[in-house]
């Protein structure tokens, strides 16, 4: 099993530039203006999914939820 690193470096993702952090989860600026949330919450993790699955114009385009 790839590691969560090893995953977005294979998929392209830049982990270099951090936008802020909580107690579960950073956030960091992978370009093209493009945001990625990794969180340890799996009611946040969960709530993004739903957020996928019905996307609003209102709240940000959801990409991938793994």
């Amino acid at each position: 099993m790839l590691s969560i690193e090893k995953r977005l470096q294979k998929d392209g993702y830049n982990l270099n530039k951090s936008l802020g952090y909580g107690s579960k989860g950073e956030a960091f600026d992978v370009g093209n203006n493009k945001a990625l949330k990794i969180t340890k919450d799996k009611t946040e993790a969960n709530a993004i999914g739903l957020i996928k699955k019905y996307p609003n114009k209102n709240i940000v385009k959801v990409f991938k939820v793994w």
